[in-house]
């Protein structure tokens, strides 16, 4: 049980555990030196002080807390660059949604990101999708999808 999540500038968040003083570079594959406990939204380079970015927590409702990345731009030097807009959705009963608006979808090379769940560093967890410049894993969300996760889905 969590009662503060951290949010972290490059698409994810993690829990007061984590003593997380750097941001990792995207993985595809597990490793202790990555977050204890972390929810992967759009794990990149980002910049969400760029354009009109705007990056919020707000609860919904009486049983949800919503993180939301809105029109994030990709941090310079990151080609092609792109925007995401995507909403990491907290349950109280431990279901996590991830709710996209805006993820690039046209592209022949795959952007460096990572999506995903991991906990008990890296031992558990459900990986969606991954490019780290070497290795593509998964596909991408697409645009106006949701992907939801009960906690029996980390293993």
């Amino acid at each position: 049980t969590y009662d503060r999540v951290r949010v972290h500038a490059d698409g994810f968040v993690t829990f007061p555990s984590d003593d997380l003083t750097e941001v990792p570079a995207n993985y595809c594959s597990p490793s202790p030196d990555r977050p204890e406990h972390a929810i992967l939204g759009w794990m990149a380079d980002l910049n969400p002080g760029g354009g009109n970015a705007q990056v919020s927590g707000f609860p919904s409702g009486t049983s949800q807390y919503v993180v939301e990345f809105l029109d994030v731009p990709t941090a310079s030097g990151v080609t092609p660059a792109y925007e995401v807009s995507f909403q990491i959705i907290l349950d109280e009963d431990g279901d996590v949604r991830l709710s996209y608006l805006d993820v690039p979808d046209d592209y022949e090379q795959p952007p460096e990101a990572v999506v995903g769940i991991e906990t008990k560093q890296s031992r558990f967890r459900n990986m969606v999708f991954c490019a780290d410049g070497v290795t593509t894993l998964g596909i991408t969300p697409q645009p106006r999808q949701t992907l939801q996760f009960t906690p029996g889905d980390i293993y």
